[in-house]
């Protein structure tokens, strides 16, 4: 929690990610999938902990266990998806990556706090969180991945 909420931290590479999703997830029935990524991938500080937080909140958004999956780049983009019984971002995240004062007004509740806080974080950073909504998805469809996007 401190590297995710505290001060920028050193870089993180995939291992010591791995390390801090063990502790998070394994006791919610979660898994993290870094297939998808360079093995020698490497976040800078900023990008670190704004990983840490998308990775909270991935395991909020999954009540019922599932897989938390990256992919990409730290030096450009990263995609997240996440899947499972149950799995959704939480109601009103994508308001908080869209509106900064819908963020702000979202983080005075301490039981949703994860969503505006990690939207915030992004903002602050100058990274890009976008939700890709794919055409014509029904209410069935997975939840959306979220692009961070590390350089414009």
């Amino acid at each position: 929690m401190r590297a995710a909420w505290g001060q920028d931290s050193e870089p993180l590479d995939l291992f010591q990610l791995q390390a801090f999703a063990d502790g998070l997830l394994n006791s919610r029935r979660l898994r993290l999938d870094t297939g998808g990524m360079q093995p020698e991938a490497e976040f800078p500080p900023a990008a670190a902990r704004l990983i840490l937080n998308v990775l909270l909140l991935a395991a909020e958004s999954m009540p019922g266990g599932g897989i938390v999956a990256f992919s990409g780049s730290p030096a450009s983009s990263v995609l997240v998806t996440i899947a499972g019984p149950r799995a959704a971002w939480p109601a009103g995240f994508s308001a908080c990556l869209i509106d900064e004062a819908a963020a702000w007004s979202a983080a005075t509740r301490a039981r949703s706090l994860q969503a505006p806080l990690t939207a915030l974080i992004a903002r602050q950073h100058g990274v890009r969180l976008s939700m890709l909504m794919p055409a014509g998805a029904g209410n069935d469809a997975p939840p959306p991945p979220l692009l961070l996007s590390f350089q414009d």
